[in-house]
């Protein structure tokens, strides 16, 4: 009996292990940012809303733009990219070149975080009046190419 108990626990065990909730697909994306005047936006913060209705609280891509305007998203790990689906685009473009390291404010306000006030003036900081859409396929994606107003 005692056998037969230790074989069940254990096969629960694996059950209940195998069960482990897996990541989910991402596509590799990779981009750059720069404002309508053609200046990159080194150190600007991108993130990516998913708008389908079941993916609203899901985890959020974001990446952060290299001083030639260059960025990798990433969601779960160092470049993985994002899932595919349709994103609005946040972006908030602190004054401080170092902003990379340093707090930074999603205020729509502008506010100042600790890299500065946002140098598009929240006009891209918040998800409901962003103008910036994308949708990211399984596979396949072109680099994007985002361009802001400064």
């Amino acid at each position: 009996m005692y056998r037969l108990m230790m074989g069940a626990w254990v096969c629960g065990l694996l059950l209940v292990a195998g069960c482990e909730k897996a990541a989910p697909l991402t596509a590799e994306i990779r981009g750059e940012l720069k404002t309508t005047a053609g200046t990159p936006c080194g150190g600007a913060m991108i993130v990516f809303h998913p708008q389908e209705p079941n993916r609203l609280n899901a985890a959020k891509p974001l990446a952060f733009a290299e001083p030639d305007g260059s960025f990798v998203v990433r969601t779960f790990s160092d470049a993985d990219g994002a899932e595919p689906g349709d994103y609005k685009v946040t972006v908030v473009w602190p004054q401080d070149k170092k902003a990379k390291e340093a707090k930074m404010s999603l205020s729509s306000e502008g506010g100042e975080g600790g890299g500065g006030p946002d140098r598009l003036k929240g006009a891209y900081g918040d998800p409901n009046t962003t103008k910036l859409r994308v949708t990211i396929k399984a596979e396949g994606n072109e680099p994007l190419k985002l361009t802001v107003d400064e």
